[in-house]
């Protein structure tokens, strides 16, 4: 009979060798070999380990990325209270990875700099998931703000509360920019899409025949100036509350009205939005009924120069 060492002394100890290797059909399966200790309440387990992944058998190297082939000294401690798990590099004393766990959180750090804090605040570097489903996340009342990867100050994505309202950000976005034309648009139902120009993304091509009556049409529409209606009233709120608000310029704009677009007969450059209500300009194609006023233009300008020339040419005879 083959029985584990035991110390009857105070509190008692038990010992036991461990060799064991787990099916390949069972989630992360593990080799390990070492000793088990029960000592004076505590649950001690000492070996070296091996995770399969990928049908092979391999461990962490000191980049923290799995290789086949190597395995990791690990050390598990099971006490009242609390439950700590290290993971080795390959000199088998210097901790590479931490898991520990007790009533106030769950704790992760890594010697790579990762820290993560599971507790009534979720703090961490990075989450990794196949899928993830909620219904809602945060708190149900207060202000809150997802945000997402950060330089400092300089965040790559916001969403949520921000200066008393809903708001989307991104300091990244802000920061990388381009001598391109804009190509992004945002739908009546918030969808970002990307706007196209070639025939390829079109159906139905032909030349309107009201062409040539548009250009008259734009010249009737006047040159309008402007304050901006957000920005006056988050001014006259930091005014009033004393509260710094989201930066916004209350200078004159110069522009068009899409009112009085539509009255002039362009409403084929209007944006509408929910319930068909008039939201803005396209500014992008707006100048184009001036193409046929600049084809007329130009004919009478090469038939007055061809006049001219005629009559020059009988003044030199």
């Amino acid at each position: 009979m083959t029985t584990p060492k035991l110390n009857l002394g105070m509190n008692g100890t038990f010992t036991e060798d461990f060799d064991y290797t787990q099916a390949t059909t069972m989630f992360l399966p593990k080799k390990n070999k070492g000793t088990l200790t029960f000592n004076h309440g505590v649950l001690q387990s000492k070996g070296n380990m091996q995770t399969y992944v990928g049908g092979k058998w391999g461990g962490m190297n000191d980049s923290l990325v799995f290789q086949s082939g190597i395995d990791n000294a690990q050390w598990t401690e099971v006490a009242p209270g609390y439950l700590k798990m290290d993971l080795y590099k390959q000199d088998g004393t210097t901790v590479a990875q931490r898991t520990y766990s007790d009533p106030t959180g769950f704790y992760y750090t890594s010697m790579l700099g990762d820290k993560s804090y599971l507790g009534n605040v979720l703090q961490t570097a990075q989450v990794q998931s196949a899928s993830m489903f909620a219904k809602y996340i945060g708190p149900s009342t207060g202000e809150l703000r997802l945000q997402i990867g950060n330089n400092g100050s300089h965040y790559g994505f916001q969403v949520g509360s921000y200066a008393g309202k809903e708001a989307v950000l991104s300091d990244f976005i802000y920061s990388a920019t381009s001598s391109a034309s804009p190509d992004i648009h945002i739908t009546e139902n918030g969808h970002l899409v990307r706007t196209t120009s070639a025939s390829k993304y079109k159906y139905n091509i032909k030349n309107p025949d009201i062409e040539d009556t548009l250009g008259d049409r734009l010249l009737n529409v006047h040159l309008a100036t402007w304050n901006d209606k957000r920005a006056v009233d988050l001014f006259a709120e930091q005014l009033s509350t004393g509260e710094e608000r989201e930066k916004s310029s209350i200078d004159e704009y110069y522009g068009l009205i899409a009112e009085q677009l539509r009255d002039a007969g362009l409403d084929m450059f209007i944006n509408y939005g929910k319930d068909h209500e008039i939201e803005g300009i396209q500014y992008d194609r707006a100048w184009l009924p001036l193409l046929s006023v600049i084809r007329r233009l130009n004919n009478k300008v090469n038939e007055y120069e061809l006049r001219i020339s005629k009559l020059e040419g009988k003044i030199n005879e």
